[in-house]
């Protein structure tokens, strides 16, 4: 019986190819959208998941006034795995801050990814050497592990590191004793939050103790049934009474805040101390490529719908053979399963042939995932469900054909199934006019983030992060190493920093109190030249000190804030106030403009400028900023070059350097991969509607065709029977543009949240959309009214 079905629906893919073939391309480009996306989804929601203890491994963070924060002191994860018999482990995990990490083996080698954890995090990140030993095999708490790359620059293949056969290697300068000791090759992680290019594990000293100033990532293992929320509460309140009682600690901003848990499973997608563009990202893409699908299912109903008059007779002539309406059903069910079939693997040969195309526009290689089993089980759920929606209503449709009226030649399409073709159209172009204003709004707010709106300048300035470690340029180089470099004619402004916008960790949080207020402050270390470098405008009093100030005068102390810091101060003019942090008293010497250095999804936080190092390790000034001369740029890196290697500390070191407006353009990756998933969309769900549209063109001229010879014979126009013609397809446009308007504001107003500072939504992308689609449907159907506008009459009327 399915043998014959098999044949019959074979028959009238040949009788009908141009239909069918319409049919299976609608429905392909539906599935390789889908593909596509769940592709990405699938592996964003893999990260940790192959971990055996995901479910039971949460990050230890602190929040406080609404801000959360992954950092918090060393002394903390081995305490309370001493204190708290519910934690099995508690690990601490720092990425390394100063830039590259040099190691000089037989290449030398900047990684660029260097994470130094202690074992307890090793062991519950499970981090193993390529042979699988786990670094808890090794029985000790310090060594290296580099990845296969890294390892092949560093170590010849007939002497590679292992347990039995470590490797010493000198690190960060040749002109300096320190070494990393290497005991394996790193294995091929699995996706992770914690993700490295060579690991170091350590013993990590705290700050009761030792004086570490540094703030660490705390994850913790805990046992299987632990009442979470009773051990958040017990962690706080040690925190409270014995951590943050601590010298060092009592400067943070976050040394009155509270402890929270944030599990494992959800720090890639929604950590509490991030952003959430990722989890927003997956749904607009899952939902995204629903929606195409679904349009790809409309297009396929309303094809199938307008062969009714074709099929018609078939089925009459079956009916009267005893065939039953079940069993019509079904054959017509199996007829859509089929191309459903041959259209999803169309799309997946499509994407498997397309694949480094698509790993340039994801900007990863997702064509792994083709061959999961979750991809198949996926696609396979996506057929059957496109089968039941594009299916179900055609074979209810034409199985209830009477077989009288159908052979006599007297069916017409009834007017409730012109009606259900017209809503379905309706539908796709919602989804169109949707599409379409919703990607101008989108690109209106990525140009406003390029734009000058973020205050301040990243062109032509270029940032040597950590360059200080190793070229040595304190507080006496003003007159030295800069004056060289701005002498050069190649270069304009120099500047060191301890946080260069937009790259690195942001600045660290301490607590100060000014004004009438105590509040959480961004700290940024700075010397003279920092806010002419990057054009950031001063508001109030100055943004510079004199030589005497910043080079010779140990006594006072000065500080430059920011606008929101000004603000929280809640004083009428804060220059010349007292404000005191990390143990100092700071006099404000001036105010300078609000600048968006990490993006603009969040507040730009009270900030604090100081040039002397008052708050130990958090001002280092580490990098240094140089902007170049228009046009200049490849002599003033050249420039930097000659400069570096009349260093001794950079013997066997390449200079390393980034430019700033691309790790600028890095904050909004996300941001612009959603933009461009949404204008693929955008294209997908346009062509969609112009095909839908095309083919109900199509069958309701073809269904008008009397009709319009008779008007024409009474003397109707062209121009007269091309309006008849189209109003249908006006009444579709309005009624679309209504809906599509309010629906469009809302879900575009719910994306720009996500942003603290965002573009006004206006009339005007929807007046694009509707001018758009007026448009595309001007073009897709005036051919055919047209047509049949002109058509000679007697070709219709032959046979009446």
């Amino acid at each position: 019986m399915i043998k014959n079905y098999i044949k019959i629906a074979w028959r009238n893919f040949k009788k009908n190819i141009l239909f069918s073939g319409l049919n299976i391309l609608g429905l392909a480009v539906g599935f390789a959208g889908f593909i596509l996306s769940y592709q990405y989804i699938n592996r964003e929601t893999s990260f940790d998941q192959w971990n055996p203890n995901l479910e039971n491994i949460y990050l230890v963070g602190l929040t406080l006034n609404g801000e959360y924060t992954d950092q918090t002191p060393p002394s903390l994860a081995p305490a309370i795995m001493e204190e708290f018999p519910e934690i099995i482990l508690a690990g601490r995990k720092m990425s390394y801050i100063y830039g590259t990490y040099p190691i000089f083996g037989k290449e030398t080698v900047r990684v660029e990814n260097t994470v130094m954890v202690d074992s307890a995090a090793a062991t519950i990140f499970q981090m193993k050497t390529i042979d699988g030993k786990p670094f808890s095999a090794f029985e000790r708490s310090e060594g290296t592990i580099a990845n296969q790359e890294i390892s092949a620059q560093l170590f010849s293949k007939d002497s590679l590191p292992s347990t039995e056969n470590p490797i010493e290697l000198r690190s960060l300068s040749t002109q300096v004793d320190f070494y990393e000791t290497f005991y394996g090759i790193a294995e091929k992680r699995k996706l992770s939050v914690i993700d490295y290019d060579m690991l170091l594990v350590k013993r990590i000293y705290d700050e009761v103790d030792n004086g570490n100033p540094f703030t660490f990532e705390t994850y913790i293992l805990v046992k299987p049934e632990t009442d979470i929320a009773a051990l958040e509460n017990k962690i706080s309140s040690y925190y409270e009474n014995h951590t943050s009682k601590n010298h060092i600690v009592k400067s943070s901003a976050f040394a009155d805040g509270k402890v929270y848990l944030d599990p494992l499973k959800n720090l890639h997608l929604q950590p509490k101390h991030g952003s959430n563009m990722p989890y927003l990202t997956i749904w607009v893409l899952g939902g995204l490529s629903v929606i195409i699908l679904i349009l790809s299912a409309i297009n396929f109903t309303n094809l199938i719908i307008a062969q009714s008059e074709i099929r018609g007779k078939e089925v009459g002539i079956k009916k009267l053979f005893g065939i039953s309406r079940g069993a019509l059903i079904f054959q017509f069910i199996l007829e859509v399963f089929l191309q459903c079939v041959v259209a999803a693997c169309l799309a997946w040969f499509v994407l498997i042939i397309s694949s480094n195309a698509l790993t340039k526009w994801f900007n990863d290689d997702l064509t792994e995932y083709l061959y999961h089993t979750d991809t198949m089980v996926q696609l396979l759920s996506a057929v059957f469900i496109v089968t039941i929606i594009a299916g179900t209503y055609p074979a209810l449709s034409l199985s209830g054909f009477k077989p009288i009226s159908v052979l006599r030649g007297s069916m017409q399409t009834s007017h409730a199934r012109i009606g259900f073709r017209t809503v379905l159209l309706t539908f796709q172009f919602i989804i169109a006019s949707i599409f379409i204003s919703g990607i101008i709004i989108i690109n209106n707010q990525l140009d406003f983030m390029r734009s000058k709106a973020r205050g301040f300048e990243t062109e032509q300035v270029i940032s040597f992060k950590g360059m200080s470690l190793v070229y040595e340029v304190g507080n006496g180089w003003k007159n030295d190493f800069r004056n060289r470099l701005i002498n050069s004619g190649t270069i304009t402004h120099v500047a060191t920093t301890s946080n260069s916008p937009a790259e690195g960790q942001p600045p660290a949080k301490k607590q100060f109190s000014g004004g009438r207020n105590k509040m959480e402050v961004d700290l940024v270390g700075i010397d003279l030249d920092f806010f002419d470098l990057l054009s950031i405008p001063t508001i109030a009093g100055r943004s510079k000190l004199t030589n005497q100030e910043f080079e010779t005068d140990t006594v006072n102390h000065f500080v430059v804030i920011n606008e929101s810091m000004a603000a929280a101060m809640e004083v009428d003019n804060p220059v010349g106030q007292k404000i005191s942090g990390c143990d100092t008293d700071f006099t404000v010497v001036g105010v300078v403009q609000d600048y968006k250095a990490y993006g603009f999804e969040s507040k730009v936080a009270p900030s604090a400028y100081i040039f002397k190092d008052e708050c130990g390790v958090g001002s280092y000034k580490l990098d240094v900023l140089i902007r170049t001369e228009k046009g200049k740029t490849k002599d003033a890196i050249s420039t930097m070059d000659a400069e570096w290697k009349n260093n001794p500390n950079s013997d066997r070191l390449p200079l390393s350097y980034t430019f700033m407006d691309s790790n600028y353009a890095q904050l909004h990756e996300k941001q612009e991969q959603l933009k461009n998933v949404s204008s693929a969309f955008a294209s997908l769900a346009i062509a969609i509607a112009a095909l839908g549209l095309f083919n109900l063109a199509a069958f309701h001229v073809v269904s008008k065709r009397k009709e319009v010879s008779i008007r024409k014979v009474l003397g109707a126009s062209v121009v007269q029977l091309f309006f008849l013609l189209n109003r249908p397809f006006l009444k579709v446009f309005v009624v679309s543009n209504l809906i599509a308007i309010p629906v469009g504001f809302f879900l575009l107003k719910r994306w720009l949240q996500n942003f603290a500072y965002q573009v006004d939504v206006s009339i005007w992308p929807f007046a694009i959309s509707a001018v758009s689609l007026i448009i595309i449907m001007g073009i897709t159907i005036t051919v055919q009214s047209l047509r049949a506008a002109i058509a000679n009459p007697v070709n219709s009327l032959r046979d009446e």
